[in-house]
């Protein structure tokens, strides 16, 4: 199908849109109809037929759809992307549709067709447009049980997917506004790949609604002029929600702010170009915020200390009432930390040697024996799981202070937070996400994440040289699962 320039540029723009569009209603056509009809097709080189005078069904003379999706497509996948339309909008897409032009369609083979556009009014009825050839292209009008197929001009297609790239598409993450975290301030770091040095503040439902009437998007236009954007620029504010979507204002001179959304599931981003009252307006609501209740560098150490032992999640996970380290936790530790450094091929385990350098470092000990719920040994004499799954992560929190031993070793109080599932993303740990899950726990604000344990650690910190560098990693004496947190 030829398209104009135009709506290249709006097959662009839904390319950039296509994340979590909302489900089509209950009663709507799925996006392959079946189309019955007897199997007479002309060919595309017949010349077209003239309109006739047709007799709509009422909810297409009436013309009352509300909502407008398009197809795109993203790798191996089919998605839709919506457009909710305003009286105005439906005068255009009327207008687009042309259908004085339409003619009947009674010599459509069976097949099935993707729909490429959709409108849905209210009640479930809808209306596809799909390319069909070189010169025309296949409309299907549906009411409950009843199919309308008619033909119309090529260009009816290309007019209405020009009038849709006019609209001013507005991400669903910034419609259903849920944006809970704000990073203020931020500083470039040397190689310009990351942020440092920002504030971090924390909203609640009242003042998230507060920000989405400063950010007014129903000011914000599309930003088209690329070239103006391929000059350097720095967040001024960034907007963060659970779900790792992302919005970055940038200050843009005394005129304009330039507005990034950033969607969970990657790929390009879609700009807006909005006054620069929207930026001063949302920089107004953070300074009735308080910045987030965290400063705690020991609490954020320990924070990182634990997350990057891998074995840690298990060892926590099996935390028992008495405090000793059964050998169930000192095996199941041991083979995920091996996992995880890709140590150990599972099918031919690890040596009794390279096992019991492991347990000695971490625990000061070896096992008694390698057959546990947890390990086994295999007939060459080397050493595996039983078969179970680490794929997950506890997020350690301190609370309280932590105490020296006379012996030299630490002991302190840690919520242990599971949030796994909330933190993945198409099979892949979502750093975002991640990122987002700490600053929010380590405020201590952790409503409406699963209730943690209360688990008592004594430890010790070791050092080792890795590739000349000094790291730091963890001798465990003791875990002991203290009385549950409960939650208001």
């Amino acid at each position: 199908m030829k398209k104009t320039t135009l709506a290249a540029m709006a097959a662009l723009f839904l390319l950039l849109s296509a994340c979590h569009p909302p489900a089509p209603p209950a009663e709507s056509p799925t996006p392959s109809q079946s189309l019955e009809s007897p199997p007479d097709a002309p060919s595309p080189g017949e010349p077209l037929p003239s309109p006739d005078t047709l007799a709509f069904p009422d909810f297409l003379k009436d013309f009352t759809f509300l909502r407008a999706d398009a197809l795109v497509t993203g790798g191996d996948s089919l998605e839709y992307i919506t457009y909710w339309l305003s009286p105005e909008d439906l005068a255009g897409v009327r207008e687009a549709l042309q259908m004085d032009t339409w003619w009947e369609a009674t010599d459509v083979p069976a097949m099935g067709m993707e729909s490429s556009f959709a409108l849905y009014d209210e009640e479930g009825r809808s209306l596809t447009v799909n390319p069909w050839d070189e010169e025309k292209c296949l409309i299907l009008a549906k009411r409950d049980n009843d199919g309308f197929l008619y033909f119309a001009p090529i260009s009816v297609l290309e007019r209405y997917e020009t009038y849709l790239s006019g609209l001013n598409f507005l991400p669903d993450f910034v419609r259903y506004f849920e944006f809970d975290q704000i990073n203020v301030n931020h500083t470039p770091a040397e190689d310009g790949d990351y942020f440092i040095d920002h504030n971090v503040y924390l909203l609640d439902d009242a003042q998230q609604l507060s920000l989405l009437a400063a950010l007014s998007p129903d000011t914000w236009t599309a930003a088209w002029d690329q070239e103006e954007l391929t000059v350097s620029w720095y967040a001024t504010l960034e907007l963060l929600d659970l779900g790792g979507n992302k919005i970055v204002l940038v200050d843009w001179g005394e005129e304009k702010c330039l507005i990034n959304c950033f969607f969970s599931c990657g790929g390009p981003v879609v700009r807006y170009w909005a006054p620069a009252s929207v930026l001063a307006k949302t920089q107004e609501q953070i300074n009735e915020l308080s910045l987030l209740g965290r400063i705690n560098n020991e609490a954020e150490w320990y924070y990182d200390l634990f997350w990057n032992d891998p074995g840690f999640p298990l060892l926590g996970a099996m935390a028992g009432s008495s405090g000793s380290i059964s050998e169930d936790q000192m095996a199941a530790y041991t083979l995920a930390v091996l996992g995880h450094e890709g140590s150990i091929d599972f099918e031919l385990g690890i040596s009794a040697e390279a096992f019991d350098e492991l347990t000695f470092k971490h625990f000061g000990k070896k096992l008694s024996s390698y057959d546990t719920s947890m390990s086994k040994v295999l007939p060459s004499g080397n050493v595996t799981a039983t078969g179970w799954d680490s794929n997950y992560g506890l997020h350690p929190i301190l609370t309280g202070t932590p105490e020296t031993n006379s012996s030299g070793s630490t002991t302190a109080v840690f919520r242990l937070y599971t949030l796994d599932d909330a933190l993945w993303f198409d099979g892949n740990l979502d750093p975002s996400r991640l990122n987002h899950a700490k600053e929010y726990l380590l405020s201590g604000k952790d409503s409406g994440y699963p209730q943690p344990q209360k688990v008592e650690i004594t430890f010790r910190v070791e050092t080792e040289e890795v590739y000349g560098l000094q790291r730091e990693y963890l001798v465990y004496e003791s875990l002991r699962l203290a009385e549950q947190e409960t939650h208001d």
